[in-house]
């Protein structure tokens, strides 16, 4: 059949929510970023992945990074905080999970840790990281350098901190 423009339309405004995105990390623990819309390369995807899986692997810092163009409610804060409780992302005993949302047309982002991680990632280098790194590669629309160079900052800053290990159980 011939899709419509109305219907075509209708897909490019898809606005996800925590319940419709899809997580790859529940289909390939080996994967943790969720790009339904493609919004950065393969490539790119497959680069983070990997800094990701090592940084899980030494640190135990379970991570989500969802780039999305849209989101129902346009609360990139509120819908990490309920992807996070939705999925329980992060290890348990350590709480260390960190969520990054990056919304292209919606134009927001947000960088989320728990509870466990707000000491080696507090608010403020959060914000550093996303007003060094992160906003001046949006302006640019450079989508997987913002992604790459965030996370890259990210995963430096957590491998300083001695105190995060990963708990083998």
């Amino acid at each position: 059949g011939i899709l419509s423009f109305t219907m075509i339309e209708a897909f490019a405004q898809k606005k996800w929510t925590p319940e419709t995105l899809p997580m790859v990390h529940l289909q390939d623990s080996t994967r943790y970023v969720c790009n339904p819309d493609g919004v950065i390369s393969s490539p790119t995807t497959h680069k983070v992945d990997s800094i990701l899986l090592k940084l899980e692997q030494d640190k135990g810092v379970e991570t989500v990074v969802v780039v999305v163009k849209s989101i129902e409610g346009d609360d990139p804060y509120q819908f990490g905080m309920e992807l996070g409780r939705k999925y329980g992302v992060g290890d348990k005993k350590q709480n260390s999970g960190l969520i990054v949302i990056l919304c292209t047309e919606d134009r927001s982002y947000q960088i989320l840790t728990g509870r466990g991680l707000e000491g080696t990632l507090p608010d403020a280098i959060c914000r550093r990281v996303e007003n060094r790194v992160m906003i001046p590669l949006l302006k640019e629309q450079q989508w997987d350098a913002a992604i790459l160079e965030t996370m890259k900052a990210l995963e430096g800053i957590i491998r300083q901190d001695p105190s995060l290990m990963r708990e083998w159980e």
